[in-house]
């Protein structure tokens, strides 16, 4: 490809002394997107975005279609494929926009602050709702198998409302906090030499980087938090989950003769656990990234440039499959889930109506007494 003949005096306004980097043919890998890069965005990406946007819209119709289905833990679960949905299409139109936007990796359409302050928070509300939704899930469930009748008084739309007040609240304190590192908007030049296959031989490269008076500081302790914040939830709901597994086990050993809430409970801890172990070990590689970046920042690189942007757009297909897998997982953990989804969408005419309404309302309180 033949370059166009731009030099860095035609932008004046950016491309000065200090804000030049010359780039090598040794370099060039350092800046442009590799075949893994391209694989990774191409095919990766928009496959597992289509598979979960389906998959969760499956599961959020099922909801809707049997009134069975409408139960607090459901609705949560329903929240939490909701923001599965948006994180699927900010990951597809986000690095779509990226690869189409300039041959230079992660050279973004930029031209402020805002625009900065727009896609992060944006990203980082995301995936902190879905932190908290999986962990308020946990909790709900815990509550409701250990202590049914603490539950039972603590149940209704007051309640349901501020739990979700404080998903949202959580998640965008944490989004504000994630500014920190990538609200301003840095800008300098790339000057390629002659040999590298590039459109321009200038490129005006825009990146969101750490705020002005903070630099990595800011940075380092933003990821520091996250990570910790990720062990205190993975933490919350491993004592979660084995607190449900003993109160299910001393009710089996009691021999209770409700066979049926029996099956249901123990499909749905199931699930839930299950569910928790698939969603923090997808997260376990983009928090080994962070990890990598927060050594790096103290000149312990255990990756080059190239390895860790590779990993990075490949720990980011983990946290994408996992919003993908959750309605899967929710069919192979529980019947009365895969009864209902046949119903919803008339597959199978001879699962009874009232079946499916009687196993699921089993689950938790009716969403009808809660929201």
């Amino acid at each position: 490809m033949a370059q166009i003949n731009v030099s860095a005096d035609d932008y004046p306004e950016v491309c000065h002394l200090r804000n030049t980097l010359p780039v090598t043919q040794k370099m060039s890998e350092m800046w442009l997107w590799s075949t893994t890069d391209k694989l990774f965005i191409m095919v990766a990406i928009p496959f597992v975005s289509g598979i979960g946007i389906i998959a969760n819209g499956s599961f959020i119709i099922t909801v809707i279609k049997s009134s069975g289905m409408q139960t607090v833990a459901n609705f949560y679960l329903s929240m939490l494929a909701i923001n599965d949905i948006y994180l699927l299409l900010m990951a597809f139109a986000y690095h779509f926009t990226l690869y189409f936007n300039s041959d230079v990796k992660y050279n973004g359409p930029w031209y402020s602050n805002m625009d900065c302050w727009f896609v992060w928070l944006s990203v980082y509300f995301g995936t902190f709702t879905s932190h908290a939704l999986i962990t308020l899930v946990s909790l709900e469930r815990c509550v409701a198998i250990c202590s049914p009748l603490k539950y039972g008084v603590y149940k209704g739309k007051t309640r349901t409302a501020k739990w979700m007040a404080a998903v949202f609240f959580f998640a965008f304190s944490h989004a504000i906090l994630g500014l920190l590192r990538r609200g301003h908007l840095k800008v300098f030049c790339l000057i390629w030499s002659d040999i590298i296959d590039v459109k321009e031989s200038v490129t005006i490269y825009r990146v969101c980087s750490p705020m002005h008076t903070l630099h990595t500081k800011a940075d380092v302790i933003v990821e520091a938090e996250y990570n910790v914040v990720y062990i205190m939830l993975l933490i919350t709901n491993i004592i979660a989950y084995v607190k449900i597994v003993k109160a299910l086990g001393n009710r089996l050993i009691s021999h209770d003769h409700e066979t049926i809430q029996h099956s249901v409970r123990n499909q749905v801890a199931r699930l839930l656990i299950i569910n928790g172990i698939v969603y923090f070990m997808c997260h376990v590689p983009i928090r080994i990234t962070s990890m990598m970046h927060i050594f790096s920042s103290f000149g312990m690189d255990i990756l080059n440039n190239n390895q860790y942007q590779t990993f990075v757009l490949a720990s980011r297909c983990f946290m994408l499959l996992n919003s993908a897998l959750n309605p899967f997982i929710y069919a192979f953990c529980s019947q009365f889930y895969r009864n209902a989804f046949l119903e919803a969408f008339g597959i199978n005419r001879r699962v009874k109506r009232d079946t499916v309404m009687n196993t699921f309302s089993l689950n938790s309180a009716p969403l009808s007494q809660t929201v």
